[in-house]
This record gives C-alpha cells, sequence and structure tokens, in this order.
C-alpha cells in the first residue's frame, strides 16, 4: 500500500494521436455518450488533465510547471480522467485519493500485461 502511495501520481495538479504505447484516439466513447479528447499547452493552474461532463471534453495538458509531460504521464492522465467519466456516469462516488489510486493500478496492469495497442 505504501508503495502505491509514493508512486502515484495527482492527475487533477477516425484519427489518432500516437505517445509512445498508447494511441489516444480524439474522441472516446464512455457510457454510450462520446467525449472529445483534445490537447492543450498548459493550465494556467499546471493541471495535467481534466473533463468536462456538459461539454463532454477531455483535456490533456502538454506542459505542467514549465516542463513537459511525459508520454507515459499523458496516458496515465487520459486512464484518470476517463475515471472520473466513468465514475461520473455511473454516479458512485469515488473520492479524488481512490481515483488516483485506481489510474495508476490499472495503468500499470495494462502496461506490464502489454495490453496497450502500440
Amino acid at each position: 500500500m505504501q508503495e502505491s502511495k509514493d508512486i502515484m501520481k495527482n492527475c487533477s495538479k477516425a484519427k489518432r494521436r500516437k505517445t509512445e504505447k498508447m494511441k489516444i484516439p480524439q474522441k472516446l466513447k464512455v457510457g454510450g455518450r462520446i467525449y472529445t479528447v483534445r490537447f492543450q499547452k498548459q493550465h494556467k493552474d499546471s493541471l495535467l488533465g481534466q473533463v468536462n461532463h456538459t461539454t463532454r471534453k477531455i483535456t490533456l495538458y502538454r506542459y505542467s510547471d514549465l516542463e513537459k509531460v511525459s508520454p507515459r504521464g499523458l496516458e496515465e492522465c487520459l486512464i484518470h480522467e476517463i475515471l472520473h467519466t466513468i465514475n461520473s456516469i455511473t454516479d458512485i462516488s469515488l473520492k479524488e485519493t481512490y481515483v488516483n489510486r485506481l489510474s495508476e493500478a490499472l495503468y500499470q496492469v495494462l502496461k506490464d500485461n502489454h495490453l496497450l495497442k502500440e
């Protein structure tokens, strides 16, 4: 459990776009709803990503605190935002801490078992 806490990253602090290991789509279907995935350079509050459920847009930021976000960071962040979307659609009321833990664990399982498309 402590190891999880140590490696956990807080994500909150058609055509396809490719990172090193995962193809990040421009559109994503979650719970029957279509979300647009877009990239922006940087958020004023140094967020790595966010989801707007009203406009159905997931935004991933390429820079945080003037440092470029790694492809792995973008992949983890997309999974994090997908979990927020699932949380909202299913109304299961997960706290941010649990979304962080689940996104890190899910990313690790997908990556370590070569389940991510290259």
